[in-house]
């Protein structure tokens, strides 16, 4: 097998795959310090909605593509909302709390729309 097809299958392939659109990618610059153990990058779907990925180094550690604690699989509706969420996981994820479950209050002291 070629180099070039190993990388198609190996990196192409798998976002590809998971059926989402890389459209926009932000990482939010508080958490790139190297004493961090998390950092995040929120995405937007093929439908135009947001989620997050918390990632621990260079891998993925909480990949999270709907509204925590709220049913059904609705994503966050703009980049700030998935952002506010996903700070606040690395802040509980930083302070040892494993899992780290987001509460509906927490949504509501956030301004989360769900």
């Amino acid at each position: 097998m070629s180099v070039s097809a190993l990388f198609f299958i190996m990196i192409i392939l798998p976002i590809y795959s998971a059926g989402e659109v890389m459209q926009s990618i932000s990482l939010d610059s508080h958490f790139q310090n190297s004493s961090e153990k998390y950092h995040f990058v929120v995405l937007q779907n093929d439908t135009g909605g947001w989620f997050y990925a918390i990632k621990k180094g260079v891998k993925n550690f909480i990949v999270q593509k709907s509204i925590p604690v709220v049913q059904g699989n609705k994503a966050f509706s703009d980049s700030i909302q998935a952002k506010k969420i996903a700070n606040l996981v690395i802040e509980k994820l930083n302070q040892g709390i494993f899992p780290p479950t987001i509460k509906e209050s927490e949504l509501d002291s956030l301004n989360i729309t769900y």
